[in-house]
Order: C-alpha cells, then structure tokens, then sequence
C-alpha cells in the first residue's frame, strides 16, 4: 500500500510547492486521489457535501468533495460533470478560487459565497469550513457562524471581490472614529 501512495502524495507536494496550483490534467492526479481514497490508511473516504447553485436562473445542485493533505485542504467541485480542484491552506480560499476562475456562469447558494461571510485567523486555521456572518459596526459572535456549504438566500450572494470589500469595510466599522 505504501508503494502505491508514493506517486500520489509526490504529486500533492508538487502541488503544494507551486502554491496550490493545480496544473495536472485531474485523470492522471487527483482522480486517483478521489477514486482510490477509501484505500488510505484510515479507510476513509474523502467529505462529500451538496451545494445549491443557480445556473441561467434555473436551480441545481454541485457536489464538493472534501480531503485533507498535511497542512492543506484538497477541495474539488463538480457542476453537471464538470469538475474542477484546488488545494490551498484553507477550504474558503480553495472555494473562492474555484468560484472566481472556473464556474463564472454559476452562482453558489452557500454562505461561502455570502457577501458578509468571514473566516477568522483561528477558523481559517482549522480548515475554514465555519465561518462568521458579520454585520457592520456589531463584532463578530458565535451565535452567527455557517458552515461554509449551508444554503443562503441568492440576494445575499456577492462575487469574490464584494466579499474581500465587505471584509474590509466591516473591520473599519468596528475600528471607530480615528
């Protein structure tokens, strides 16, 4: 079994050492990954979780397929059998990637994608799967936090700039008159 997984993990740590960029057609790599991973060491298989989207007005559904390398998220997203992947530090970071470079013509109806959606150091370090939903000028609580795939209404989506925006202006509204 070790054998086996040599050529694997090689190609996950070339894909950690270009910065998490995935340029290896997803047959000769992660395919493997995905399609071999009940043959781990654990036995288990990789977290596999629905996500409502909206294509041209019309809903529907995406699945993401969740593992975890070392220090790195390995998340892959298959839209009507389409798949694309990315591994980075985090599950929002790999998301937001994902969201902004491959599915343009889909909307993500997931508080991942929510506007005011906010991953803290100490989440984001854990694997950035929960997050807070913030509101301006009110620090952040427990009492409001999403897992990163939970379903939200479509007119609190923003694209992945409106987020970094968001973040932005939430943390000056909580910073007070200079």
């Amino acid at each position: 079994m070790a054998g086996y997984f040599s050529p694997i993990l090689q190609t996950f740590r070339l894909i950690c050492a270009s910065n998490g960029s995935l340029n290896i057609p997803l047959a000769d790599a992660c395919g493997r990954w995905a399609s071999h991973a009940g043959d781990r060491k654990s036995g288990a298989m990789m977290d596999q979780y629905k996500i409502t989207i909206d294509v041209d007005g019309r809903q529907d559904q995406a699945t993401a397929f969740i593992d975890h390398f070392d220090s790195y998220i390995y998340l892959m997203i298959a839209v009507n059998g389409i798949r694309y992947e990315k591994l980075d530090h985090d599950c929002l970071s790999a998301f937001n990637f994902i969201r902004e470079n491959c599915f343009a013509d889909v909307t993500f109806l997931c508080n991942g994608a929510r506007r005011n959606y906010v991953l803290s150091g100490m989440a984001q370090q854990a694997g950035g799967f929960v997050g807070y939903l913030v509101r301006l000028g009110q620090p952040s609580s427990l009492d409001d936090t999403g897992f990163i795939f939970d379903p939200c209404p479509r007119d609190e989506i923003g694209s992945v700039g409106e987020q970094a925006a968001f973040k932005t202006e939430w943390f000056q509204s909580m910073s007070g008159p200079a």
